[in-house]
Parts: structure tokens; sequence; C-alpha cells
């Protein structure tokens, strides 16, 4: 848990995510940044960055758990 004053809390993400950051690789940063929307008629995998089908609860080509 990290407390922070309310005026500081902009400040406080950036550092976070700077953090985060600085600490993965270009796939790590690309993963981190995917998002699932599990009603699009596809996605990529966070994982290997394959197609997920809409409907399909693996990832085809890793086997994630993505629904």
């Amino acid at each position: 848990m990290l407390a922070v004053a309310s005026d500081d809390v902009p400040a406080a993400i950036s550092a976070l995510r700077a953090q985060a950051d600085s600490e993965l690789d270009e796939a790590g940063r690309r993963s981190s940044s995917t998002v699932i929307d599990l009603e699009a008629e596809e996605n990529t995998c966070p994982g290997c960055f394959g197609t997920i089908q809409q409907g399909v609860a693996r990832c085809p080509e890793c086997g994630l758990r993505v629904g």
C-alpha cells in the first residue's frame, strides 16, 4: 500500500509507472499494456501476442487463460 497526499497522486502514479517500465523489456511493456475486451471479435494475447477469437477461453497459441 502506498499513501500520498491528494495533490501528489499524479506524480506518484508517474513515478510508479516509470519504475515499472524500467524493470520490463519491450515485450513486457507491450504485454502489460494489452487489454482483453471479452466482447471484441478478436483480441491480442498478452502472453504471446497471438490472435484470440471471441468466445475462446484460452489462447490457441500459448494456452494462456483469457476468458
